[in-house]
């Protein structure tokens, strides 16, 4: 059985309207990453913030309905905790986990034994990671703990659309899900890529995911559609966050 991991679980791309504090030192973060600057500080943050919100009205009450038995047990004041940065060499082990976290399930199916990841399709997400400068990984860590990882690498998975076109991976731990931290890494991964110089980034998706329409809201679209999934493309471009 063919798993997709696009996105982990429930909801984390709604736009939520969720209070997200970033992390100050984004701009030592992209010293770090060896690409050029781009805006982090809080003005900015706040105009994205608002910009998300005009979603939550729309989505909220459908998110209940798609995602029964889902709460939201992290306040507003939990949520203003959450910090996104870049992860360090010495957590990449954490992405195996993490990509075990985002695999789809469809609904009734069984859920795979945690060694469906050490599959060959499944490594080149991990294996390996940090030993090519197109990899890049950003984290969600709050309280004190590492609770969801985006990443990026330039490799043939399901959703390869070329040799310049990175594929994106997000996976948030179950016990933070619902409360918006996929939407902020997703929107922080996304200008990091444009600020490095990539065009595009892809990613594949289940059809019966209802994440499908949490990725074209962030701006991807469908450029192939095959017999179970979607391979959707998101243009980068200025301005994104």
């Amino acid at each position: 059985m063919r798993f997709l991991f696009c996105l982990c679980g429930v909801g984390v791309l709604l736009p939520d309207a969720v209070a997200c504090r970033l992390s100050s030192g984004q701009e030592r973060l992209n010293r770090e990453i060896g690409c050029r600057a781009y805006s982090t500080d809080v003005r900015g943050v706040a105009c994205r913030q608002k910009m998300w919100e005009n979603w939550q009205g729309l989505f909220i009450f459908a998110m209940h309905d798609m995602i029964p038995g889902t709460t939201y047990a992290k306040s507003a004041s939990d949520r203003m905790g959450i910090v996104i940065r870049k992860m360090e060499e010495a957590e990449y082990h954490l992405l195996r986990g993490f990509l075990y976290e985002a695999i789809f399930i469809p609904e009734g199916a069984a859920v795979p034994p945690e060694v469906i990841v050490d599959s060959p399709e499944l490594q080149v997400y991990y294996v390996e990671f940090g030993t090519s400068k197109h990899d890049k990984a950003l984290v969600a860590e709050a309280e004190g703990r590492v609770v969801g990882a985006v990443w990026c690498r330039i490799m043939e998975d399901y959703g390869h659309i070329n040799d310049a076109t990175p594929s994106l991976a997000i996976s948030v731990h179950k016990a933070w899900r619902g409360v918006g931290i996929g939407t902020a890494m997703m929107q922080e991964m996304l200008a990091l890529l444009y600020a490095c110089g990539y065009g595009q980034v892809s990613l594949s998706v289940d059809k019966a995911n209802y994440a499908v329409r949490m990725y074209l809201a962030a701006g991807f679209g469908i450029v192939e559609e095959r017999e179970t999934e979607y391979v959707m493309v998101c243009p980068l471009t200025q301005g994104m966050r």
